[in-house]
């Protein structure tokens, strides 16, 4: 057999006595090469199936675990309430942590949502005090809230009602 390689890679079978046969006898071995082509593929396909399900998918499926784990601890042991006497906050998963702000010390409530809250549909609440510092941080922050309107009325109406009662009317 004798191979013409161009473009199309022709192949001329010969006869049995050794002489050329005719034009009909001519056909691309283009596909038989391409069948070839296509186990030696698969092969190394799934080689890198396998090496890319080791190196890349199983990471990241181990830590999505870990982070929707860490999410549900947080989730159960953060603890929020608006008392009759300030707002309240309690939980952590290492250190545990208990804030207790009276309405008078109260001086400003926030409402932020950034954009990945925003994805998900939920929002935070801050409560600042005057003795932060010089810096704009709140004192606690009610994270995760999906309806934000009545938490923040609630913590509103409280502190107007606690200032009004100081100030004797």
């Amino acid at each position: 057999m004798r191979r013409f390689c161009g473009k199309a890679c022709l192949t001329r079978r010969l006869s049995s006595s050794g002489q050329q046969g005719h034009r009909s006898d001519i056909f691309y071995s283009r596909h038989i090469s391409f069948s070839v082509y296509i186990s030696d593929y698969s092969t190394r396909s799934r080689s890198f199936l396998i090496t890319f399900l080791v190196f890349t998918a199983a990471p990241v499926v181990f830590l999505t675990l870990i982070a929707w784990g860490l999410c549900y601890a947080i989730r159960n042991t953060y603890r929020y309430k608006i008392t009759d006497r300030g707002a309240y906050f309690s939980g952590g998963l290492v250190f545990k942590t208990e804030k207790m702000v009276p309405f008078y010390k109260i001086t400003n409530v926030i409402i932020t949502q950034g954009p990945i809250q925003r994805m998900f549909g939920v929002s935070s609440i801050g409560v600042q005090t005057a003795g932060t510092g010089g810096v704009a941080m709140p004192e606690i922050t009610y994270n995760g809230i999906v309806t934000t309107k009545k938490p923040y009325d609630i913590l509103l109406s409280k502190i107007e009602h606690i200032r009004k009662r100081s100030r004797g009317g």
